[in-house]
């Protein structure tokens, strides 16, 4: 158990993780509410590792919170191990087992708390041409860098991202209205087609580029994880069919 103020703490901080999630933490602490959670860090060395932390706010005199004293519980090992199993090995994305547990969990958080639940379906454009003339070890290229991409485009500790199959992504994210919902599935079709990948057998554009279907929606109790996955699907297929290169959000009506 340690004694620490924030300044002290925020040497353990990881450059990979959001700002606000650190804020959060800090928010709650400076409200009197102790903080239990598993924390990533990087140490002087650069090294990462994690633990599992319970954090509470200590008082002065005054009543006034002047600094925390701090739990860990070293838990690197088995997140380590918990990391190989969930992964994809191409990507380093989620893999297809995981969003079967990921979305099921969002989707009953979204119904708990009332929240807006967005779930997009990306899909490389002409990716079976792609192989067929440039080769699987460049089309794993191809996918590996969509993966950085979309790995970078994800900043908040609510956001997930995986390869569900093939040439084939999905992204969950809580808490975003359908336009920004949209905007930023938008931002991360322009910022693939940015990537520059020659594409000379694509029929919409010289570069790789992804056609997606987003559904953005505050699920009430009848709507299941078959329903969120085929309205994407529905609105990845339209996003073909009109051309490819494009994001389709799906009709909300039959599912709200």
């Amino acid at each position: 158990k340690k004694t620490l103020l924030k300044s002290n703490y925020e040497l353990l901080y990881h450059p990979d993780t959001a700002d606000t999630f650190y804020a959060n933490i800090w928010q709650g602490i400076a409200a009197g509410q102790i903080w239990n959670g598993e924390v990533r860090h990087s140490n002087r060395d650069g090294d990462t590792y994690w633990t599992e932390v319970a954090i509470y706010p200590k008082r002065n005199e005054h009543g006034r919170i002047t600094a925390c004293s701090a739990i860990h519980h070293d838990i690197t090992d088995r997140k380590n191990i918990e990391r190989l199993s969930v992964t994809d090995d191409l990507t380093g994305l989620y893999n297809r087992r995981f969003f079967n547990i990921t979305i099921v969990r969002e989707l009953n958080r979204a119904q708990r708390e009332n929240k807006r639940l967005s779930f997009a379906m990306l899909d490389v454009d002409y990716f079976k041409q792609y192989n067929d003339h440039y080769g699987h070890q460049k089309g794993d290229e191809v996918l590996t860098a969509i993966g950085q991409t979309l790995s970078h485009k994800l900043g908040r500790g609510s956001d997930s991202c995986f390869r569900l199959g093939g040439e084939e992504y999905g992204i969950i994210f809580i808490d975003l209205s359908p336009a920004d919902s949209l905007r930023f599935i938008e931002d991360i079709r322009i910022s693939i087609e940015n990537i520059g990948i020659e594409h000379r057998w694509s029929e919409v554009a010289d570069v790789v580029t992804i056609s997606a279907g987003l559904l953005s929606v505050t699920p009430g109790p009848g709507v299941t994880v078959d329903t969120i996955y085929r309205k994407a699907d529905e609105a990845l297929y339209q996003a073909k069919a009109l051309g490819r290169n494009q994001v389709v959000p799906a009709l909300l009506d039959a599912v709200i």
